[in-house]
């Protein structure tokens, strides 16, 4: 997460799924003052958030399936409440390792996110929230998928007990 702030300078969250909600575990607050509803121990639907679709989109069809299939909140005018527009969101993002959220849960901020993944599966979520006029997906893509691919390998060498490096 350090390495992504000193990239970016922006702020980086670190989240995980429990249920519906992704629960926000780390956040490293940017040089910008962006009127973000994240916070450490916080909660917000996996459906309005960059870290939330990231941690959806790789899980088993089942879970998308019961999720979709509930009324979407609404926390922003561009909040998507459409569950045919989230499942195509959804698989853009299991082919690319890219959520993209545009002011759907605050507006005035953009997030940019992927998945940590450990042996497949979605474990939690690194992203880069930044002010709608400076979001440039095309920059901070690299550098989020490179760290979140950077932290399952040290979590998967953890869990096999191997040293890092």
């Amino acid at each position: 997460m350090q390495d992504l702030f000193a990239v970016t300078e922006q702020t980086v969250h670190l989240a995980v799924r429990d249920g519906h909600d992704a629960v926000y575990v780390e956040k490293i607050h940017g040089h910008s003052s962006l009127p973000l509803p994240s916070q450490i121990g916080g909660r917000l639907p996996l459906t309005c958030t960059a870290v939330g679709k990231a941690l959806l989109a790789p899980e088993d069809p089942a879970v998308q399936e019961e999720i979709l299939s509930r009324p979407l909140r609404r926390y922003t005018p561009r909040s998507i409440t459409d569950p045919k527009v989230l499942a195509r969101e959804l698989d853009s993002i299991r082919r690319t390792g890219i959520a993209i959220e545009r002011e759907e849960s605050a507006l005035g901020g953009c997030c940019l996110a992927s998945p940590v993944l450990l042996a497949g599966e979605p474990i939690a979520a690194l992203s880069v929230s930044v002010p709608t006029e400076r979001f440039a997906p095309e920059l901070l893509a690299p550098a989020v998928r490179t760290a979140a691919l950077a932290l399952g390998r040290v979590l998967a060498r953890a869990s096999t007990g191997q040293p890092e490096g």
